[in-house]
């Protein structure tokens, strides 16, 4: 019997290719610093926890940009960091899923997810990227972001797992510490999963 019963995984950079820089570079084509938007005004995070719509993301990205790029133009800047899933990831999530329960946890916007499924439809126009995974939480969805606590807490107690049964696999240090202050397993790992996580895996159920 497997010691651990389920796995949360986030998004992009451990399943989804990310590349943020391209985004950045976008929009300082358009001659706007995403840091300066980040640090004057909080509506990253209140798009990613659904506090605010699209069009008011967008408005607002537009406002400060004084009107000198389209919606279009500022939404394709948006989704440039979003890139693909490799089969290989396919075949290892499917397998995974003979084995535990698994779900995603992602701090992530309706644009990004919006882009990122037609992007999927596109690669895997064969797979259902919902039927990969038990259930799917995204935090524009669930009102919550990681680090927040309450986010594992929503899995756990809708799932009835137990939080020693469970492994969380991030890439952001504090979105790891966070999970492990509630007694999940947690690897933070810079690299996408390979076979590389498949023997983390045998590592610890063996211990």
């Amino acid at each position: 019997m497997l010691k651990y019963k389920a796995i949360i995984f986030d998004l992009g950079g451990v399943i989804l290719n990310l590349d943020q820089e391209r985004t950045i570079r976008s929009f300082k084509r358009l001659n706007l610093d995403l840091d300066v938007v980040n640090d004057k005004l909080p509506i990253f995070k209140h798009y990613e926890i659904g506090k605010v719509d699209t069009e008011t993301f967008i408005q607002t990205l537009k406002a400060e940009l004084k009107g000198n790029a389209s919606e279009l133009e500022i939404e394709k800047a948006w989704n440039n960091m979003i890139l693909n899933v490799p089969n290989e990831r396919i075949e290892i999530l499917k397998y995974l899923k003979t084995k535990y329960k698994i779900f995603i946890l992602s701090n992530t916007n309706e644009l990004h997810i919006q882009e990122f499924v037609t992007i999927f439809k596109k690669d895997h126009p064969t797979e259902s990227w919902e039927n990969l995974f038990d259930k799917i939480y995204y935090s524009h969805q669930i009102g919550l972001r990681k680090p927040d606590l309450a986010a594992w807490k929503i899995i756990l107690e809708e799932n009835n797992l137990t939080p020693s049964e469970t492994i969380f696999i991030d890439d952001t240090l504090m979105h790891h510490k966070a999970a492990e202050t509630l007694g999940i397993k947690s690897i933070w790992t810079k690299k996408p999963i390979d076979k590389w996580f498949l023997e983390e895996l045998k590592n610890f159920e063996k211990l």
